[in-house]
C-alpha cells in the first residue's frame, strides 16, 4: 500500500504537477520514485527481517523445535541468508507493484483494491481450492515470490525460490513499464 501511496497522493494534491514541472521528463520521475521506494523498503524489510529470524529463535526453541529435527538457522547457510534477503527483495517488490499500479490508475482506493487482488486475495483463495488449484494460483500469482523464504524442500513447495521470485518481477516489470508510458502520455489532472 505505501507504494500505491507514494504516488497517488501527488495526483490527490495536485502536487504531480509541481513534480512534472520541476522535471519535465516525466518517465524519469517515475524511476527516480521507484529506485528511492525499492532501495528504502528493501532496507526496512531486511532490518524486520533479521530482527524477526533472530527474535523468533528463543520462541521456537521453547516451543520444542530444537535440533536435530529443527536445527537453528545460520547466517552461514545459503538457504537462510536467501530467505532473509529474498523476503526484503520480495517487500521490496511488492511496494513497486503499488507504484506502477497507483501510477496506471491514479486514484487510491482502485490501486489498493487492485493490489490486494493481486497479492492477498490468491493467497485466500487458494486455500479453498483443490490441491492442483492452489498449486497452480502459487506459480503464477505474485506470491510465488515467497519462495525465496523456503529453507527446506517440502511436498508443499509448488515453486522453486528464484523462479517464483522471477514471476513476482514480470508483475512488477509489467506494472511499472505500464505505469512509465502512461506517465508520460497522460495529463496531470
Amino acid at each position: 500500500m505505501l507504494g500505491v501511496l507514494y504516488v497517488t497522493t501527488e495526483y490527490k494534491t495536485g502536487m504531480i504537477r509541481t513534480t512534472l514541472t520541476a522535471s519535465p521528463r516525466r518517465g524519469r520521475v517515475l524511476v527516480a520514485k521507484a529506485l528511492v521506494l525499492g532501495a528504502v523498503t528493501f532496507a526496512c524489510g531486511l532490518v524486520a527481517s533479521v530482527a524477526s529470524l533472530l527474535g523468533t529463535r528463543p520462541i521456537q526453541r521453547d516451543s520444542g523445535y530444537v535440533a536435530p529435527y529443527y536445527p537453528d538457522p545460520s547466517f552461514t547457510d545459503g538457504a537462510v541468508l536467501r530467505a532473509v534477503f529474498g523476503t526484503a527483495a520480495f517487500l521490496a517488490l511488492m511496494a513497486l507493484l503499488g507504484l506502477g499500479l497507483g501510477a496506471i490508475i491514479r486514484r487510491t482506493a482502485g490501486a489498493v483494491i487492485v493490489v490486494l487482488a493481486l497479492a492477498v486475495v490468491p493467497g485466500v483463495a487458494s486455500l479453498l481450492l483443490p490441491l492442483d488449484g492452489e498449486k497452480w494460483v502459487e506459480r503464477i500469482t505474485p506470491l510465488a515470490g515467497l519462495a525465496m523464504q523456503h529453507t527446506r524442500d517440502r511436498w508443499d513447495n509448488w515453486v522453486s525460490p528464484w523462479p517464483g521470485f522471477a514471476v513476482a518481477c514480470g508483475y512488477v516489470v509489467v506494472a511499472l513499464v505500464a505505469g512509465v508510458l502512461l506517465v508520460r502520455r497522460r495529463d496531470t489532472a
